[in-house]
């Protein structure tokens, strides 16, 4: 199944650290929702369910935990990718893993080949269909005039681009 075109919603609040991300994700055919706080995650939601959802640890308003647990209780019940600094006990690991079903926790600084690994990873393993206009059967036929893959950029590219690390 196909996963161009399915909404990813990124929750960060270090801007550039999110527009980081989100340039990995679109060029794969993702479609980017993102976020800065927890308060502006719910409009977004209201306008589409995401396949995936990336939430950092440490938030305004409150940190990523609280924003998963509020999204568990609300029936999101997709993949989460859990980023974060710190969060390296076992114990933190296993609440977010065993309690609130947290697919895979990536401890910042991660490699942006790491990022994308992960998140295809997810995506395929859960045969997420594609969200919004893109899911029209009539638009996914293979072998369609002017169908061509999407440009992605290569990992070292994006290291150039973007620098051997981020701004903290």
């Amino acid at each position: 199944m196909s996963v161009v075109g399915s909404t990813i919603l990124v929750v960060e609040d270090d801007v550039p650290f999110r527009t980081f991300l989100a340039g990995l994700l679109k060029p794969r055919g993702f479609r980017v929702v993102a976020a800065r706080a927890p308060g502006e995650v719910w409009p977004l939601l209201s306008a589409a369910t995401p396949a995936l959802a990336i939430i950092d640890g440490h938030l305004p308003e409150h940190d990523g935990v609280e924003l998963i647990r509020q999204l568990r209780s609300r029936g999101y019940d997709g993949p989460i990718i859990f980023m974060s600094a710190d969060w390296r006990d076992h114990a933190s690991y296993q609440q977010l893993t065993k309690e609130l079903g947290v697919e895979r926790v990536m401890h910042k600084p991660f490699s942006a080949y790491e990022f994308i690994t992960e998140v295809e990873a997810l995506m395929a393993r859960r045969a997420v269909e594609p969200v919004g206009p893109e899911s029209d059967p009539e638009s996914d036929r293979a072998g369609d005039a002017g169908d061509a893959p999407p440009s992605v950029p290569s990992v070292p590219s994006l290291v150039r681009e973007f620098g051997g690390r981020l701004p903290e």
